[in-house]
């Protein structure tokens, strides 16, 4: 009796459950006291947090104030940063086959991989990353890549413009830099174009 009775209270309670009408005209509004986003009608300030943090990001100078990039003799290598460093390099990659050579200048442990972006112009690339034994600087390596043909162009295309490009790469702050005429005669340089 008790194994034909579980069953059958189961499919009772389940069957209680069921509702197939429709939702209640208001079931949905939110109440009149709500706090937060919804009640920042009316204020100076962003009413969600996603318009807050674009609002001090806007407010705070940029973090490259300072920084330019800087261009080697033969025009086959350039470098962001303060001056007397770079955070970041491009350089022609050796050998005979066209190319660039991608250094981004942030600590990171020996052995490590990842995948640094580049996008800018309307355009983004990325290309495999790994992590360049140092001998000194703030950490034992830095991240290291590099790119022919298609993946090459379509770097220098994140370039292509006046604006600005933003760089990134897991395990580091991402970086904005100028899509400068410098680095963009580097890459022509590089590339053959």
């Amino acid at each position: 009796m008790i194994k034909l009775f579980l069953p059958l209270a189961a499919a009772v309670a389940l069957a209680a459950c069921q509702n197939d009408g429709p939702v209640a005209e208001k079931g949905t509004a939110p109440p009149d006291n709500l706090l937060g986003d919804v009640s920042a009608s009316g204020l100076a300030a962003p009413g969600n947090s996603a318009a807050a943090e674009a609002a001090d990001r806007a407010a705070l100078p940029p973090v490259n104030i300072g920084m330019a990039w800087r261009v080697t003799k033969d025009r086959r290598a350039a470098g962001f940063g303060p001056p007397g460093s770079a955070i970041l390099s491009v350089a022609c990659a050796p050998g005979e086959t066209p190319g660039l050579l991608v250094t981004r200048h942030h600590p990171t442990d020996p052995g490590a991989k990842g995948t640094i972006s580049f996008t800018g112009s309307g355009h983004a690339a990325s290309i495999p990353v790994a992590a360049l034994a140092t001998s000194g600087g703030l950490g034992r390596a830095e991240w290291q890549g590099s790119a022919t043909g298609d993946n090459a162009r379509a770097i220098q295309r994140s370039f292509k413009s006046t604006g600005q490009v933003e760089i990134s790469i897991g395990g580091a702050p991402s970086l904005v830099v100028p899509a400068d005429s410098a680095v963009r005669r580097v890459l022509a340089n590089c590339l053959g174009a």
